[in-house]
């Protein structure tokens, strides 16, 4: 195997699984459970809660908790423990800090913010 074939590799692994991370979020995002009659998972307000977090992330690697202008605690609380659950994001509750659980979804979230 050439040198450059496997760093060819590496990088299509990659790439791959950046795009897996991204389709996890979106899939949350639009989740809707059948057990609730196809109730969405998020609403509208929840979704844009995520967006606002996750363009803070792709610009500053992270985002303090008392940073984020959201007046609906219980939103903000849903859609951290809900992404935390699924090893998307990481909460410190100890320094209120959010971070991505790993740069793979880091990458993908930044195709999402790229994207709207």
């Amino acid at each position: 195997i050439k040198p450059d074939s496997s760093i060819d590799e590496l990088k299509k692994y990659l790439e791959s699984e950046a795009l897996d991370a991204k389709m996890q979020i979106r899939s949350l995002l639009t989740f809707a459970d059948r057990k609730q009659n196809y109730k969405e998972l998020f609403t509208k307000d929840e979704r844009e809660i995520f967006l606002e977090i996750a363009k803070k992330i792709v610009t500053d690697g992270s985002i303090e908790i008392g940073k984020l202008k959201i007046d609906e605690d219980l939103k903000l609380k849903k859609v951290i423990d809900i992404f935390c659950e699924k090893e998307i994001l990481f909460y410190n509750p100890q320094t209120g800090i959010i971070t991505p659980n790993s740069k793979i979804y880091l990458k993908g979230m930044e195709q999402i913010v790229s994207s709207k």
